[in-house]
């Protein structure tokens, strides 16, 4: 066909910074990543056009891009793809980093209890073999 279907990636919170590589653009392909302030709906408020006769684009070749913003305001990224030749659509996508650190998970409150409960069988253990 001449579209392929839109991949949309959104985020709970907020990032400032998304990459990653778009592999085998190549035959009157173009990819259009756009990104915007809100998870539904919203402004586009960063745009990257790839196509064909960018740099590094060809059959098999990886396309690096990325998108940086000064505030942390990317809840939305909507990857778009056409054609302009009639004939299969590929789409290679990799080494995607959503710009987001993982958040600290806090220790469960169970963690503790457990600990101190092996920590006594290992005294008990000790105090039978002694």
């Amino acid at each position: 066909g001449l579209a392929a279907e839109t991949l949309i990636v959104t985020y709970s919170q907020a990032t400032q910074f998304a990459s990653g590589e778009i592999l085998d653009i190549d035959f009157g392909e173009t990819f259009t990543i756009t990104a915007f302030d809100a998870a539904i709906g919203g402004n586009a408020i960063a745009t990257v056009f790839i196509d064909a006769s960018s740099p590094d684009t060809g059959n098999g070749v990886a396309t690096n891009w990325s998108i940086s913003r000064g505030i942390a305001d990317v809840y939305r990224l909507e990857f778009d793809g056409e054609r302009t030749i009639a004939g299969f659509f590929g789409l290679g996508f990799d080494n995607f980093d959503s710009g987001v650190t993982p958040a600290v998970v806090p220790l469960p409150g169970g963690l503790p209890l457990i600990l101190t409960g092996l920590g006594a069988f290992a005294l008990i253990r000790r105090r039978n073999r002694v």
